[in-house]
């Protein structure tokens, strides 16, 4: 004999038993999976950035200023115990999202690294730093003959073999502060806009708990541009030979990149 359906209607004293399990049953579904989905949703959000950019705060660093492969500038601490020079470089950076080519060349002669003292906005997180140069033109406070005590920078070698490598594409000056979130897919548009705009291009890559900087460059160590943008913010792979620059690496890319 078929089991004849339960009725409710809403405004009865006491819902019938069938009622009664089943929203007890919906009760407990809820209570387990909505904290779970909103452990799952948290956990896919990106981290608040430690990055910092000192806006409206102005500061002087003074070291030997190189227009290529971007402009940047390199500050000498010393010595270590083997007489090796330890360096630091820095990103130079124009304001918004532009490079400081331009306001380079406008002071710097026949390429030739130049001793100055600059003045801007500093942007850094994880051990690198970036420097807008906020003034344009105006940011450069002197140059002339480094102090007795300021050593030569170092010559930039190659490492032996081509590595390929895994990371994402960011440009520094967001990625280091200026922006948060500076990577990532919903960074993607104003990434490329600021390499576009001349700032270069980084690869980031995770190592364990850390991570390494890679300045990307062509083979013929010139800036890219054009040829790297459709990549900003995604997880690529890229092969070329490598270099040191201090506490940042450059790596020589060779061939299209990877999309993974």
């Amino acid at each position: 004999m078929e089991q004849e359906e339960e009725f409710y209607i809403g405004y009865q004293d006491e819902a019938p038993e069938s009622y009664r399990k089943w929203i007890v049953r919906l009760v407990l579904i809820l209570s387990f999976s909505v904290p779970g989905l909103a452990f799952l949703i948290a956990m896919g959000q990106s981290g608040i950035s430690s990055g910092t950019f000192e806006y409206g705060t102005w500061s002087e660093v003074e070291g030997w200023v190189f227009e290529k492969p971007y402009p940047h500038l390199r500050i000498v601490h010393g010595k270590d115990r083997q007489g090796i020079p330890i360096g630091q470089t820095l990103l130079l950076v124009g304001p918004r999202k532009t490079g400081a080519k331009d306001i380079v060349e406008g002071f710097i002669a026949d390429e030739a690294p130049l001793w100055a003292k600059l003045r801007g906005t500093w942007i850094y997180d994880d051990g690198k730093g970036v420097f807008e140069l906020t003034q344009g033109s105006k940011s450069l406070v002197n140059s002339g003959t480094p102090p007795a005590t300021a050593q030569k920078p170092l010559s930039v070698g190659k490492f032996p073999g081509t590595q390929t490598l895994q990371g994402e594409i960011v440009d520094p000056k967001c990625h280091f502060g200026a922006m948060n979130p500076g990577e990532g897919a919903v960074h993607q548009q104003c990434a490329a806009l600021c390499v576009l705009g001349g700032i270069p291009p980084v690869l980031k890559v995770v190592r364990g708990t850390s991570y390494e900087y890679y300045i990307l460059v062509t083979p013929d160590g010139l800036p890219m541009s054009e040829e790297i943008t459709d990549y900003m913010g995604r997880p690529v792979q890229l092969s070329g030979k490598i270099s040191s620059l201090d506490d940042w690496f450059i790596l020589y890319v060779e061939g299209t990149p990877e999309l993974l």
